[in-house]
């Protein structure tokens, strides 16, 4: 029996993570690709953990906008006969199996599901697609401080319930790596390993 949701991974590709965020600054261009490898290739094997379906866009989304290429990607999600699609980024450590899967149990019983992140945007959305409107959605504020604050208002706006989970960090430069360092010092030293990874794989810190 086919399941009611699935996932949508939304990426770039490596490559173009690697010049979008500077996570390695002064590094060669090759090690800042194998990290957003690592990165891309973590987040997915945690969503293929929970057992559904998983979709990855790696970069090929129709749109000019961030809104626009993140709204095609969960219309054609849900065109392919899913009722709930939970969608993350490869920008966030803290999300776990588990996280992932407390969202789609909350999508059975609410219109859809926000888990913030440290600086006013988001890290998950799920939503049923009687939830969903592809236009407001693409209108919202992205990659801003004022997303998950124009989440919230556009659900109550549609009379949509919606359930948040619980806030998390997500590293898109080299400063965010300072802040999780602070707060966060086991997720950190996870992100560390993989820049160590990387630079002992290729034998170089240059």
């Amino acid at each position: 029996m086919k399941p009611n949701c699935a996932i949508l991974l939304f990426t770039q590709s490596a490559s173009a993570d690697a010049v979008s965020k500077n996570l390695l600054p002064g590094k060669a261009f090759k090690h800042k690709k194998n990290l957003s490898s690592i990165l891309i290739t973590d987040c997915l094997k945690k969503l293929q953990q929970t057992g559904l379906p998983v979709f990855c866009t790696n970069g090929n989304q129709a749109g000019n906008s961030f809104g626009e290429k993140i709204s095609n990607g969960l219309e054609q999600v849900f065109n392919k006969g899913f009722e709930q699609v939970v969608v993350v980024g490869n920008d966030c450590p803290e999300l776990t199996t588990r996280l992932v899967l407390e969202s789609v149990t909350a999508l059975n019983n609410c219109g859809a599901v926000i888990g913030p992140d440290r600086r006013g945007g988001a890290y998950l959305i799920g939503i049923n697609q009687n939830a969903f409107d592809k236009n407001l959605f693409a209108g919202l504020p992205w990659q801003s401080g004022g997303l998950f604050t124009g989440l919230q208002n556009l659900f109550l706006i549609n009379k949509s319930s919606f359930t948040v989970l619980k806030t998390c960090s997500d590293i898109n430069c080299y400063e965010d790596l300072h802040t999780v360092a602070i707060k966060f010092k086991t997720v950190l030293l996870q992100v560390v390993c993989w820049c160590v990874e990387v630079m002992v794989r290729h034998g170089s810190f240059s």
